[in-house]
């Protein structure tokens, strides 16, 4: 399934492609995501404006990726849950850049768990940038960060298992990490960028 909006706001409730990928493109506004499914296929979110996750677990997929983008807003949650996550796979791997932030709609962090899936987080501009990782099971995840914009950066991982540092480029702020069991440092943590 691919919806791309030239013009306008798009709100996405109530989709499910089973195991087709799913594509949702704002070319020049924002995206409310309300309940998207794919079981195994995966997702990709793009648009210019902020990216709104407006339910817990708004987004998921059995085995696919989850890629959400926006170019020059932010990617907010207002969920009303801190314990169950926004975005979930089970395997697959997240991605997620934005211009101005990634977090709760609030001073809290974005939920996630890719049960085991690569993360990759990405900011353009200013704004926080606190995800949380929420699952407690052994996930062996890597992390890579690159940012070349201001305001803090926090991930905060509630996973028994290993979190795998990749490459981490810090622009200007504060950079927070940490994880419940093991933290391993594989590449180099550049705060300098």
């Amino acid at each position: 399934f691919s919806f791309t909006a030239t013009a306008g706001n798009i709100t996405a409730t109530a989709i499910d492609t089973a195991d087709k990928a799913l594509t949702i493109t704002a070319a020049s506004g924002t995206v409310a995501l309300v309940n998207l499914d794919t079981t195994s296929g995966n997702v990709d979110i793009d648009a210019t404006g902020t990216i709104t996750l407006t339910i817990n677990t708004a987004v998921t997929t059995t085995s696919g990726n989850i890629d959400i983008n926006s170019s020059a807003g932010a990617i907010l949650t207002t969920a009303g849950s801190n314990s169950t996550a926004d975005l979930l796979t089970t395997g697959g791997t997240i991605r997620l850049e934005a211009a101005t932030g990634i977090r709760d709609s609030g001073i809290l962090g974005l939920d996630i768990d890719s049960q085991g899936g690569a993360v990759t987080l990405k900011r353009d501009g200013a704004g926080v940038v606190k995800v949380d990782y929420i699952s407690s099971d052994a996930d062996a995840v890597t992390l890579a960060i690159t940012d070349s914009g201001s305001g803090n950066f926090e991930y905060d991982s509630e996973s028994t298992g290993t979190l795998t540092l990749g490459a981490i480029t810090l622009g200007d702020g504060d950079l927070t990490i940490s994880n419940v069991a093991t933290i391993a440092v594989t590449a180099v943590i550049n705060t300098t960028a």
